[in-house]
């Protein structure tokens, strides 16, 4: 009798712990989630505020391209031309020889 109520008592700490455990890793997943969205986020509008800046440049001095990058946020030119071109479908030259010829 006494073994039957020590296997029981083991037993349910056992699937207790499990069930701890399953709750310890589904909220572990939830803040990962949480904190990835908030990082995506962070970065994208980040992106977005150096694009704004790269524009304004663009079509309101007659800075070259590297300039533009660099006060724009990027060391790279070359990244900064792939940012661009994801973004506005073209290279921040042609954008604005094409802004330019709207006026």
């Amino acid at each position: 009798k006494k073994a039957d109520d020590l296997k029981k008592q083991y037993e349910d700490s056992l699937a207790n712990a499990k069930e701890d455990s399953a709750k310890l890793v589904q909220e572990a997943r939830e803040k990962a989630r949480v904190e990835y969205d908030r990082i995506v986020k962070s970065a994208d509008e980040e992106v977005t505020k150096r694009m704004q800046k790269a524009e304004e440049l663009l079509l309101h001095t007659n800075l070259g391209i590297m300039e533009i990058a660099w006060k724009s946020g990027y060391e790279d030119v070359y990244y900064f031309n792939r940012v661009f071109r994801e973004k506005f479908q073209c290279s921040p030259a042609e954008y604005r020889k094409r802004e330019k010829e709207q006026e």
